[in-house]
């Protein structure tokens, strides 16, 4: 049947038909498309929020580096501080002492060393470090010792640290009709161990 044999309503149905069908597949192909959009916008949020996040975790790294690399710094120079040996069992050590506590205008009283509750001596061994552990008892003034611990904790020229100290009042210092100080200060010198 020829197509010119089509009445009107034949080709009216036919062409309804095509449109329908037409419209049919445009509307999956909409749909479709709506759909995908829709897994792409989620995709697209998930990847956002994806380099958001990763973004977060360099700049943390950044700064985590940079803290790193200020430690590593801070080490060295510490490190620098400690000797190689332990010059003459640690006379060195009390020597520089005594001179930074006349540097300071402190009154230098006695010194002994400190003795651990294991009952060994004032040397002790830690890892790769020795020590040599003193305790200084001081006569002075509040600035007097604020120079002297600036003294060992900036100025010197080996790694010292202040373990403990304990001040006292007492009348009659180093300035007549003001109130002195009675120090007791106990300080550890390190030094490497040989072949560490």
């Amino acid at each position: 049947m020829a197509l010119s044999d089509w009445n009107e309503r034949q080709l009216l149905a036919l062409t309804a038909g095509v449109v329908a069908v037409f419209l049919a597949a445009m509307g999956g192909l909409v749909g479709w498309g709506y759909l995908r959009y829709d897994e792409m916008s989620a995709e697209h949020a998930r990847t956002q929020s994806s380099i958001r996040k990763n973004r977060e975790k360099a700049n943390r790294l950044e700064d985590e580096s940079a803290a790193l690399e200020t430690v590593e710094r801070e080490a060295g120079a510490v490190l620098a501080k400690v000797p190689e040996s332990e010059d003459g069992g640690g006379m060195d050590f009390v020597g520089s002492i005594v001179q930074a506590v006349a540097d300071s205008k402190l009154t230098f009283v006695k010194t002994e060393p400190i003795k651990e509750p294991s009952g060994r001596g004032a040397k002790q061994s830690k890892s790769t470090f020795e020590s040599f552990k003193v305790r200084f008892n001081l006569t002075g003034g509040y600035h007097e010792f604020g120079q002297f611990l600036n003294w060992v904790e900036t100025r010197s020229d080996r790694l010292i640290a202040v373990k403990a100290f304990k001040i006292d009042g007492y009348k009659g210092g180093l300035y007549p009709g003001k109130k002195g100080l009675s120090i007791q200060v106990d300080l550890e010198a390190f030094w490497k161990k040989p072949g560490k």
